[in-house]
């Protein structure tokens, strides 16, 4: 009984379905009134439509009614099958295009997804019908029931009954749609042949030349009753001619032959060879019964092409392609549609001189405005160069700048390194600045990675440009990162600093041809610009060292003067060396100043006397005579056996020192000096020896004293004789 109450209720929402059907309007309203009766008529706890989402693979809640439409609209459903919400009767119905049935949805396996949704809302049961358009799977109708096993075999018959109805109404909705776009298309293409206005009016509301020779197959077929129409342009460095575009049911067996522009070739003699290179119409009323449709008889069978008509394109003057239209006998001497056509031809090449004087003015506009931007770049690194404190400052701001300028998506400076073959990225800022920090270039041919354009700029001190990145042979380490950033194009210029190369400057851009002669002219200038600072932040370096220098023999002299006067003053060999070491440490000239002296019988040197920063340290150290010590191998022990001043300027890097290293880094020394006594001193009882660390290189070269430390020479302090 149960049974035959849910079958009449089914044939019940079958006939109202199709009542829906018949009065509904558009989809949308067909959707919405389909669910309606079917719940209404149907005994169904629900009707819901999920619709396939364009460009993903999800169904979509279009339409419903019922008490579970609240849950309904909130669900996954997929068209995969490999998914969870992909395996239910939904996603499996939209695969097969057939019925799916769960007659015990709540033990079903294919419910998982949504099984506690569906606890909750009482399903017994669910089916799922496709619906299609002209054969494609366009979503589903989802139908539940409270009690399982309630869809019972007709019901299955009434819903696939439903199924087709409902698709049939959408594939209807389809064609009417179609048939109304092509009566307007027509109706469009009609006055188009009627009026030279209408047609110029299509050519002319096309954005690209591709668009406009599709237009123009369009109106030569629908409008001028062409067969077939095809435009065929020449490709470079070819004596071919290749189909960009055509219209008509026979246009593809077209497209399968040549036509060639030489004619010489068997290919080139026919109409389309001739309307090119004689830039006039050319017509073959009989292509099967002519001579110079003779290549083209077995294409003209298979596409039932009995005459033709071939217009040349211009451009500039020149041509550049061929507009050919395949039609009937008749029509071939028909001087109205020969009319149409070759006008039809003319206004393409109207048009086609419009895109290229239009080409010629949007390249020059974006160049000026390329330009301008530049100018702006250059203004900008003008007055980064101004504020600029320091040369990493300089080359962050320079960077910024031209990338901020000149839309840039990378600007990078890159610096030569001591030793090395490759460059140190010492900037880089833009988009795609984080690609440049990890490139690898070299400033050797010898390198893959020295013989690109960062390479070659840096060693010829000229720029290197290349305008298609990609296609640029020399560039073709880095084409995988091009193409992960877009990069297009690129400019390298050597960075100057005076006569020497001390880096590059790498401009990247996303576009290609970007760097036009007078681009490159302001680049030019601009790595001038930055050379230029260079120089004067080397002037000031200069000077800043002069200035230095200049502080520190101030500094000598005061210790010296200090010197001497402590000598005048002092009664006692301790108060002497006392008062030596205070006055050489003064003003933080040294770190530590320290006097040693030679115990009778002992390798070692006793400290007589040491002041500085690093007193307290000096007093603990132990000093050999002996080179079989280590302790004796370094300043001291050296100047004590040579009886000759002993230099390191560099002390860490003295092998000398080794032993003392790790006190030098412990006190903070870069670099030391030791000084033997005077001769009557050492000729005295016991020789000594002086220790000066400081932690910069400070000892200059000069004329006397010649010490082992590769033959310079260096300044020996003057023995002060009291009188």
């Amino acid at each position: 009984m149960i049974f035959e109450t849910n079958t009449a209720r089914t044939s019940a929402a079958l006939s109202a379905t199709n009542e829906a059907i018949l009065y509904a309007k558009s989809p949308e309203e067909l959707y919405r009134q389909v669910c309606e009766a079917a719940f209404s008529s149907g005994g169904f706890l629900a009707t819901a439509i999920f619709l396939l989402e364009p460009g993903t693979n999800m169904l979509r809640f279009a339409a419903g009614f019922g008490e579970d439409i609240v849950r309904l609209r909130s669900i996954d459903i997929s068209i995969v099958a490999d998914t969870p919400e992909g395996g239910g009767v939904c996603g499996q119905a939209f695969r097969d295009q057939r019925l799916s049935i769960s007659n015990d949805y709540m033990n079903d396996a294919r419910s998982l997804a949504w099984r506690e949704g569906a606890s909750k809302a009482h399903i017994g049961a669910a089916a799922a019908l496709p619906l299609t358009c002209n054969g494609r799977s366009v979503g589903v109708l989802l139908v539940t029931r409270r009690h399982a096993g309630s869809l019972n075999d007709q019901i299955v018959s009434l819903l696939v009954r439903m199924s087709a109805n409902i698709s049939f109404a959408l594939a209807n909705f389809d064609h009417e749609a179609a048939r109304k776009s092509g009566e307007r298309a027509m109706r469009r293409l009609n006055r188009m042949f009627g009026a030279l206005s209408a047609t110029n009016e299509a050519i002319l509301r096309a954005k690209t030349e591709q668009e406009l020779y599709q237009l123009v197959c369009d109106a030569a077929v629908h409008g001028g009753k062409s067969i077939a129409t095809v435009v065929l342009l020449a490709e470079p460095g070819s004596i071919w001619l290749k189909p960009v575009a055509g219209t008509g049911e026979t246009v593809e067996a077209i497209t399968r032959t040549r036509f060639s522009i030489d004619p010489d070739n068997i290919y080139g003699t026919g109409v389309c060879g001739n309307a090119f290179r004689t830039q006039k119409p050319c017509i073959n009323n009989d292509i099967l019964n002519s001579a110079q449709g003779r290549p083209w008889h077995e294409p003209s069978k298979e596409s039932g092409a009995v005459a033709c008509v071939a217009l040349p394109l211009i451009k500039a003057g020149n041509s550049v392609g061929v507009l050919m239209s395949f039609v009937g006998k008749s029509w071939a001497v028909d001087e109205e549609i020969i009319a149409l056509l070759v006008r039809m031809a003319e206004n393409v090449s109207f048009a086609l001189d419009n895109f290229h004087r239009a080409k010629k003015k949007a390249k020059a506009d974006e160049e000026e405005e390329r330009l301008t931007r530049m100018f702006a770049a250059l203004s900008a690194t003008n007055e980064a160069i101004v504020r600029a404190k320091s040369r990493s400052e300089l080359f962050d701001l320079v960077c910024e700048a031209a990338v901020k300028g000149a839309k840039f998506s990378s600007t990078t400076i890159v610096l030569a390194e001591t030793n090395s073959e490759f460059l140190r990225v010492a900037t880089a800022k833009g988009p795609n600045a984080d690609e440049m920090m990890n490139l690898e270039l070299a400033i050797t041919d010898s390198l893959p990675q020295g013989r690109g354009l960062t390479g070659s700029a840096f060693r010829t001190l000229q720029p290197c440009i290349s305008n298609d990145f990609l296609a640029d042979e020399r560039t073709g380490p880095w084409h995988d990162s091009a193409r992960r950033s877009g990069l297009q194009s690129s400019a390298a210029l050597p960075l100057l600093n005076g006569d020497r190369v001390e880096g590059v400057l790498i401009f990247n851009s996303m576009e290609r041809g970007t760097f036009t002669p007078e681009f490159v002219e302001l680049l030019k200038r601009l790595a001038e610009n930055v050379a230029f600072a260079l120089v004067n932040f080397d002037r000031a370096d200069e000077k800043a060292k002069a200035e230095k220098q200049k502080d520190r023999l101030t500094g000598m002299f005061e210790a010296l003067s200090a010197t001497n006067e402590a000598i005048m003053r002092v009664k006692t060999r301790a108060e002497l060396f006392g008062l030596v070491c205070q006055a050489a440490v003064l003003g933080g000239m040294f770190t530590s100043a320290t006097i040693a002296l030679a115990e009778p019988g002992s390798e070692f040197l006793k400290i007589a006397a040491t002041k500085g920063k690093n007193y307290d340290r000096m007093k603990s150290r132990r000093f050999a005579t002996s080179a079989t010590y280590p302790e004796g191998r370094g300043l001291t022990g050296t100047s004590f056996r040579t009886r000759q001043p002993c230099i390191m300027n560099d002390f860490l890097a003295d092998e000398r020192a080794a032993f003392w290293h790790s006190f030098a880094r412990e006190d903070g020394t870069r670099s030391g000096a030791s000084f033997p006594p005077a001769e009557k001193w050492q000729r005295g009882r016991r020789r000594a020896a002086v220790l000066v660390p400081r932690r910069r290189r400070i000892y200059r070269r000069c004329g006397r004293a010649p010490c082992e430390t590769g033959g310079k020479r260096f300044v020996r302090p003057r023995q002060f004789r009291p009188r």
